[in-house]
């Protein structure tokens, strides 16, 4: 009877189909009367015939008949019905994806009165009840409604949470689950997944809305999940950044986006159930941070760096020796996946010379792809002025800062060409500028300023090549190589763009790494609070600034950079560090001496890279010229100064505290030889601006040599090499550094009783 009602119901006349299934729901109700004894099927096989007709008939008129069955039945069988919960479920899920509002509405309505009051009678056909809400939610016409699926499926796991007990009753099919795993298998599983379902189908909105759900529905029970559950939990959450089959628009979209959003919650998670879940799953968590730090967007890299950070920041307390090893491990692992190589040897292709020709004046800057909503992933984050108004940000002037450590600013672009830009927003790219701006000593740019940029096309921002008329020849050969050649010339530009977003990614996370180091070993604010304490007391004592009354030096008070020349070098940290920070912020101390020189090697390597970079003028000048980072010649001085300094941090804390006394002597030749290295290299600086990047690290410098007990100073500048302090004095200083190395230069008379040469 059944195949009969299946032929009939998707009969091309709707009157016999609409007969036919009228047929049926009469028939169903008769059986609806007597119920159903348990462990039997017989209503899921004679209402299978709603199902398949639902499936096979595109009738809208036979849908809607079919969906008003159901909801009959729903309305006056409920309590009768059993293993037929699976048909009405598989009806509705066929009726949520439908665009007929009305259609759609019913189904749902019904869905919702089966949630709210009979809520137990289902949960034999739990996971097709939690399938069907996925499908509601996923239909995009409907943004009500997915809203509302989301809020049931949400309550489906505080009904669970309450009444575990009815999922572990044991049926024919799920004999070979253990019983302490059903509540997970038929329950939270079902639950977790067509959430995850939801995230990776619907619009940002609805997807947003099923994400926090998600976490929310994690950190309220998942107290009550095993660790077997907790993995697959995570299998199903590591899922959410598998976007490779995503359109390339979207997938933008999808990693400005829902990444770091599920990244940060994922952070949540993990600190709420450290210790049940580090022991299995942290190598998994620090894959995910490599993998985001990895990734040519911007904003997922520098989520996963911030997320990082704040994960370390949470439990770095209850880390031991092991976990730090890992951690190092990951942080040594994301240096080396991104440092950007291919800046030192880069050169365009002999098929497009343009750089060796082109006009100084018409270099256009880097037009990235972007959604035109998203303008302002081309800004990087502000670079903290440490010392004052010494580091204005870009937006503060590039002309006066000497922040261009490869930073982007869509400020400056404005500044340069409005027109460009209004063009280039418009068709949804992000204009990359440079801060630096080129010397007027550069060859074969004199002359040149006058001439006006060739006109650029706004939809893909290239030049619009001024070619002479073919001629007709009669000949389509010709034609079809020009087309070939200027199709080849097109993606040859392309992928150097694509190439060049993805150096200028990872410069960004190159110094956003050094950030993370220096905030988990010093906290976010205590090497900012020193370096700006450093520049007041120089600049106090140059009387460049007014100062309090009852701070001015005086012939009875020593200078502010000496005052503490006088305290005890070998203190511990246990109130505080040296720059007034409790050591409850800090990570410094709960890290062994091998783990912190990982770190210093890894600074050094990184400060060598961007020193080696700002002195290669002939491979920045064709990066320039190619339009690499737009009218300015790129630099790495903001990376070459804040690594450098976050070194002199870490060495000068361990040469200072006795946790680490057994490790002295190493740190105190690292420490020697990287200041001396650092003073040498300031002394060859030929750019003001740079110099004045290179201040707050000497200030830093300055002071802390000034704190070293009168035998330790005395083993730092009695070398021949110590000599090139007094090279930096024949230098032209800004006062407040003069009167730093002033200090010093006196601490050097007065222990050896001899006059200054």
């Amino acid at each position: 009877l059944g195949d009969y009602f299946n032929k009939v119901g998707c009969n091309s006349n709707d009157d016999v189909a609409f007969f036919a299934m009228d047929s049926l729901r009469q028939l169903s109700m008769k059986f609806l009367e007597k119920g159903e004894l348990a462990n039997f099927r017989f209503q899921k096989d004679f209402l299978r015939p709603f199902e398949h007709t639902m499936k096979r008939n595109k009738s809208l008129v036979i849908r809607d008949m079919i969906v008003r069955c159901m909801a009959q039945m729903v309305s006056m069988r409920a309590e009768n019905i059993k293993s037929g919960w699976k048909n009405v479920f598989a009806v509705f899920h066929l009726a949520a994806s439908h665009q007929d509002e009305k259609l759609v509405d019913m189904a749902f309505q019904t869905t919702t009165i089966i949630f709210e009051k009979q809520f137990s009678s289902t949960v034999d056909s739990f996971q097709d009840a939690v399938k069907c809400l996925s499908e509601f939610a996923c239909n995009p016409l409907f943004p009500d409604t997915s809203m509302e699926a989301i809020r049931l499926i949400d309550l489906c796991a505080k009904r669970l949470a309450e009444r575990p007990e009815l999922f572990k009753e044991q049926t024919a099919i799920e004999e070979q689950v253990m019983v302490a795993d059903r509540v997970w298998v038929k329950g939270w599983f079902p639950v977790l997944f067509e959430l995850s379902v939801i995230v990776s189908r619907c619009k940002l909105d609805v997807r947003t809305r099923a994400l926090t759900v998600m976490f929310n529905i994690m950190k309220s029970f998942g107290h009550k999940f095993s660790i077997n559950w907790w993995r697959d939990v995570f299998n199903v959450v590591f899922r959410i950044f598998d976007n490779m089959k995503l359109p390339e628009q979207q997938k933008a979209e999808w990693m400005t986006t829902t990444c770091p959003h599920a990244l940060m919650a994922i952070i949540d998670v993990f600190t709420q159930f450290f210790q049940q879940l580090a022991p299995v799953l942290l190598d998994d968590l620090f894959n995910q941070f490599c993998w985001c730090s990895q990734q040519d967007n911007k904003d997922l890299a520098g989520a996963g760096l911030d997320c990082l950070e704040s994960f370390v920041m949470c439990n770095g307390r209850s880390f031991d020796t092991d976990l730090w090893d890992k951690t190092i491990s990951c942080v040594v692992r994301i240096f080396e996946d991104t440092v950007p190589v291919k800046l030192l040897s880069w050169r365009p292709d002999p098929s497009d010379l343009r750089g060796s020709t082109r006009d100084v004046s018409t270099v256009s800057p880097i037009l990235i792809p972007r959604r035109p909503t998203d303008m302002s992933a081309a800004t990087p984050p502000k670079h903290h002025a440490s010392t004052g108004d010494l580091h204005p940000t870009v937006e503060e002037g590039s002309a006066q800062g000497s922040e261009g450590a490869l930073d982007a600013s869509e400020e400056s672009a404005k500044q340069d060409g409005e027109q460009t830009q209004e063009e280039n927003v418009g068709s949804g790219v992000a204009v990359i500028e440079q801060s630096e701006p080129v010397s007027e000593a550069e060859p074969s740019k004199a002359g040149k300023l006058e001439k006006k940029s060739a006109p650029v096309d706004g939809k893909s921002g290239e030049k619009l090549e001024q070619s002479k008329p073919l001629e007709r020849s009669g000949s389509t050969s010709t034609i079809d190589s020009i087309a070939s050649s200027r199709h080849l010339k097109r993606e040859l530009r392309e992928s150097t763009f694509r190439l060049f977003i993805t150096l200028l990614v990872r410069c960004q996370v190159q110094r956003s790494l050094i950030s993370t180091i220096d905030h988990i070993l010093f906290s976010s604010v205590s090497s900012r609070q020193e370096d700006h304490r450093l520049f007041m007391a120089a600049a106090s004592q140059a009387s460049l600034l007014p100062v309090p009354s009852h701070s001015v030096p005086s012939s009875s008070n020593p200078s502010p950079l000496i005052a503490s020349a006088s305290r005890p070098a070998n203190r511990r940290l246990d109130s505080g560090d040296a720059s007034g920070m409790p050591n409850d912020e800090a990570m410094l101390l709960k890290l062994n001496a091998n783990q912190l020189l990982q770190l210093v090697d890894l600074l050094s390597k990184s400060h060598s890279f961007a020193r080696d970079f700002n002195s290669n003028e002939e491979q920045r000048t064709v990066l320039w010229k190619a339009g690499f980072m737009g009218k300015s010649k790129p630099n790495m001085w903001s990376q070459e100064t804040q690594s450098i300094a976050c070194v002199l941090r870490i060495l000068f804390r361990m040469y200072t505290d006795e946790h680490f006394s057994q490790s002295w002597p190493l740190v105190e030749e690292k420490l020697i030889s990287c200041w001396r290295q650092a003073l040498a290299y300031f002394c060859s600086l030929t750019s003001d601006k740079q110099r004045l990047d290179w201040m707050p690290v000497l200030l830093l410098l300055f002071h802390h040599l000034l704190q070293l007990s009168p035998e330790r100073f005395e083993r730092h500048l009695r070398s021949k090499e110590a000599s090139v302090i007094y090279h930096v004095a024949r230098l032209e200083l800004r006062p407040e550094l003069r009167c730093a190395l002033c200090d010093v230069l006196e601490r050097v008379h007065t222990h050896w009783h001899s006059p200054l040469n």
